[in-house]
């Protein structure tokens, strides 16, 4: 663990220490201050745990007396991410709000996403044959039968057949 402690130093050479409740010296800072220094001090610890802090008792003598101060120290583990799958749209997550990745992106078959169901937004159903009119024959005109009609040309293509099929019944 490590603390941070800001203190005054009073006398020249005072330091900070920190001990365990037995009172056995467990750190002490090290900055060798002037008289009247406000310092920062940074001090690792062994552990969590609870504490005195107070003037370095192997100087107290000549600092002229001692100021004890009890204080707990928690250690926070640091934070673990638990990160949740990626799906199509979006990368992986914690609940942190960090990501990592990209997102993995449509899977699509027939124009179903085949992980999340969605519809894909550019696919062309294919279209049935046209029906009508004898094998090899061309019914549909100009158009021919390699080329996708519209609905008004289907419609024609079906009416231009049924009259050659009754001009065919007429002519026999």
């Amino acid at each position: 663990a490590t603390i941070s402690i800001c203190w005054v130093c009073g006398d020249a050479g005072r330091e900070i220490g920190v001990y365990d409740l037995n009172g056995e010296l467990v750190a002490v800072t090290t900055e060798n201050a002037a008289k009247n220094d406000v310092l920062y001090s940074t001090i690792n610890l062994p552990a969590a745990g609870t504490y005195l802090i107070g003037s370095d008792c192997s100087n107290a003598a000549k600092a002229g007396g001692n100021y004890f101060f009890r204080i707990v120290v928690d250690v926070i583990a640091p934070h673990v991410h638990s990160w949740s799958d990626a799906t199509c749209t979006e990368p992986s997550k914690c609940e942190c709000g960090e990501t990592q990745g990209e997102a993995l992106g449509h899977d699509y078959a027939e124009g179903v996403c085949k992980r999340c169901e969605a519809v894909d937004p550019d696919y062309v159903a294919p279209q049935p044959p046209v029906e009508g009119g004898d094998e090899g024959e061309d019914n549909t005109g100009d158009v021919g039968t390699e080329v996708e009609m519209n609905f008004f040309q289907k419609i024609i293509a079906f009416i231009m057949n049924l009259i050659n099929k009754l001009l065919a019944i007429f002519k026999k």
